[in-house]
């Protein structure tokens, strides 16, 4: 498995948070850009339901879908791949940084080690791999 593959995971988390937010957005979004406060009473409960606003939620769930299956995907196969490895302090250092995206500084502080030998031991790693 190479690095760019296992970087995917953080991206697709990324671009998941996205179509989540916007998905969210437009499923609340009413039509009427801001309340107006001119002390009549407007309905509350109305929603945009045009073709193209349903059209649009359809077309980022299944967006949504279909990112979340090819990265459980990825993760298992990150996974699998990372308990092959013997050494436990990489296998912890490439679950943390790739599976969980957490940054270098977070990682090496949860192992007890610095930045710079978490950052030695990954170039090692995929020097020895690739």
């Amino acid at each position: 498995m190479t690095e760019k593959e296992l970087l995917q995971i953080g991206k697709n988390n990324r671009r998941m948070a996205q179509l989540k937010e916007k998905y969210r957005e437009l499923k609340y979004d009413n039509g009427i850009g801001s309340r107006t406060q001119d002390g009549m009473p407007h309905a509350q409960s109305t929603s945009n339901t045009s073709m193209n606003s349903v059209e649009e939620m359809y077309d980022v769930e299944l967006e949504y879908k279909e990112l979340y299956y090819k990265n459980m995907k990825l993760i298992q196969h990150a996974r699998s791949y990372i308990e092959t490895i013997p050494d436990w302090v990489i296998r912890l250092i490439l679950t943390l940084k790739y599976i969980n995206a957490l940054p270098e500084y977070e990682v090496a502080a949860a192992i007890g080690i610095t930045e710079q030998e978490c950052r030695r031991i990954l170039i090692v790693h995929f020097n020895n791999i690739f």
